[in-house]
């Protein structure tokens, strides 16, 4: 009976622990993407510039790029993930630092087409996410080689 209780008191805890400061749904940060290019030629990198901001009142730390989750559509419709896409959601990408101190911005750089097929020639509409905090979207054109 005690080593079930004492289970229990732990699970009980480390769910308060985890949920400590998570009490308001307000964002600690936010995502915005800039298309380096808005036409590229088919099997050409579409890169984007993403910033990550600080807005709450403490440190947080920054996933690499390819810890956000990679949204994009093709005349409306969305287009399948890539084999590196599909391996994104059986491991998060890892943290690069943990010292992103409050209302300031890190800046990384990421081919959405090494996630998402944008193969086809067609305009695409790109959208990236962490967690419930989803970024601006852009349209990028891609052309016949």
């Amino acid at each position: 009976m005690r080593k079930h209780l004492l289970i229990f008191a732990l699970f009980a805890v480390s769910g308060t622990a985890l949920t400590a400061g998570y009490g308001s749904n307000k964002p600690e940060f936010k995502i915005s993407i800039r298309a380096h290019e808005t036409e590229i030629p088919a099997g050409h990198p579409v890169e984007l510039e993403i910033t990550k901001t600080n807005i709450s009142s403490h440190t947080l730390c920054v996933s690499r790029a390819n810890g956000y989750t990679y949204n994009a559509w093709r005349s409306g419709t969305s287009v399948p993930e890539t084999e590196e896409g599909r391996r994104l959601h059986q491991r998060p990408g890892p943290m690069i630092d943990c010292n992103l101190p409050p209302h300031q911005s890190a800046i990384d750089t990421a081919a959405v087409n090494d996630y998402r097929d944008m193969s086809q020639p067609g305009t695409y509409t790109v959208q990236l996410s962490e967690g419930a905090v989803t970024s601006n979207t852009v349209t990028v054109t891609v052309t016949p080689r």
